[in-house]
């Protein structure tokens, strides 16, 4: 593909809308042959509600087809970098105490002088950046919303990664594998 990709996406245009119009022809067509059998054999009120049944279910038909075609048409796009710019600079590190009923704890927040702004906190559990954060009361990890949630039976909330056992209130004596799905990544813990 070239920089400009106009050619391509009239072409891909091109192949929808002929799709279309084939479908359209093809269940035109059918629907031509319940009238014209209604035109040549006059009909009891059976065959008429027959052939009106027929119809209804063929342009239900045409419909899903039409509304499906779009997402039938095979593209995949493939992105390479061509070349990487690598920035070694200094970066100030802050501590941020963390304080939670009696317990401190410290962790580091770093400063990105490229972007001017400060990296957002990993959630401790999944490893991965989030803006809302919310504080373990056992430890003080920092969690998301995800990690830190509530238990099905008494509806309190926990630290999964705290309580590996399950909920503390519901006093679950046998170990369970919870398995949590987040952003297509599958955590069994």
């Amino acid at each position: 593909m070239e920089e400009d990709p106009q050619e391509f996406i009239c072409s891909i245009k091109r192949r929808m809308i002929r799709s279309i119009r084939r479908v359209e022809d093809y269940y035109g067509t059918l629907l031509l042959e319940p009238e014209l059998f209604l035109e040549k054999n006059p009909a009891s009120k059976e065959k008429a509600e027959k052939a009106a049944g027929e119809m209804k279910a063929i342009e239900t038909k045409q419909m899903w087809k039409v509304s499906r075609t779009p997402g039938q048409l095979p593209l995949s796009v493939q992105m390479e970098p061509i070349s990487m710019i690598r920035i070694e600079t200094r970066a100030p590190v802050f501590w941020l105490s963390v304080k939670r009923r009696k317990a401190i704890r410290c962790v580091p927040l770093a400063y990105n002088p490229v972007l001017r702004v400060l990296d957002s906190l990993p959630c401790e559990a999944g490893c991965y950046p989030v803006r809302i954060h919310s504080i373990c009361d056992d430890s003080l990890h920092i969690l998301c919303q995800i990690w830190l949630s509530p238990h099905p039976c008494c509806r309190r909330r926990y630290s999964v990664p705290s309580h590996r056992r399950g909920c503390p209130r519901c006093d679950t004596s046998e170990p369970k594998a919870i398995e949590l799905e987040i952003n297509s990544f599958t955590y069994l813990i």
